[in-house]
């Protein structure tokens, strides 16, 4: 199984278009004078997605599924959680191994001028999952820790082009180190009826150190696109996926909706 960030691994587009699943954290603006001291500000959003897809790869086996995503921020330190419904596969009995995931991501995002930086660490569990692998009844840690850093130039507060690289010592299951660079693109599009909506992309690489870990071999190339906004307290994220990987379901093209409500 490839695993997922559970949405959200960095703040800004880079998470928003890793997973269609909760926004990402947004991080505060680095430009706070020095004079104000930061102020701490949090939120909740609770909704559902179409088909929870990480990477390019379906982790809720191609069904719907809900999640409830908070953040805080304070100054340049962020911190955010993700719980989403996903499908862990069964064991070979045939007994289900979890249907639930747990993210939480810690940060900082300086910036020095119009480039925004993001570092920080995720770490990936399941509430209710067991350490089997699935198909067998071979027992391997299914938690994981990845790491990131990454950095994007704003163009005029309208459009905004990044690269972010993430690292993972020792991936799910024990199945070693996996690395993933992702570029990113995004581009505010005209107001319309109250609704500022964005064009965002990605194009991701992910390799592994061992076969068959991430996707069949060592590795495969991710891409989306869609469109994401609010309308007052509704948030809405409409995205293509694509991998090229070929003759996996989980791998192949899809278009998921993601909605949620945002509180307060």
């Amino acid at each position: 199984m490839v695993a997922l960030a559970a949405v959200v691994v960095a703040p800004a587009e880079a998470a928003a278009q890793s997973a269609s699943s909760p926004p990402s954290a947004a991080p505060p603006s680095a430009a706070t004078p020095l004079v104000t001291a930061p102020s701490l500000t949090a939120s909740l959003i609770a909704g559902g997605t179409t088909d929870y897809v990480y990477r390019g790869v379906s982790l809720s086996g191609e069904r719907p599924t809900g999640f409830i995503f908070g953040e805080a921020s304070n100054g340049f330190l962020y911190a955010n959680g993700l719980l989403v419904g996903n499908d862990l596969g069964v064991d070979a009995q045939g007994r289900s191994i979890g249907n639930l995931e747990a993210d939480l991501t810690i940060g900082i995002t300086p910036s020095i001028g119009n480039v925004d930086f993001n570092f920080g660490g995720k770490y990936t569990g399941y509430p209710n999952g067991r350490d089997i692998i699935a198909g067998t009844l071979l027992h391997a840690e299914r938690d994981f820790i990845e790491f990131f850093a990454g950095a994007k130039v704003n163009f005029d507060k309208t459009a905004s082009l990044g690269a972010t690289g993430f690292f993972t010592p020792d991936f799910y299951n024990e199945t070693g180190r996996v690395r993933t660079l992702e570029m990113q693109g995004a581009l505010a599009l005209p107001a319309m009826l109250g609704v500022q909506p964005r064009l965002t992309g990605t194009v991701g690489i992910v390799r592994s150190d061992a076969r068959d870990v991430v996707s069949p071999g060592h590795g495969y190339v991710y891409t989306n696109a869609g469109i994401d906004g609010t309308i007052d307290r509704l948030y809405f994220d409409l995205r293509y996926w694509t991998t090229d990987v070929r003759n996996i379901d989980a791998f192949g093209q899809r278009v998921a909706l993601t909605v949620g409500v945002k509180f307060p």
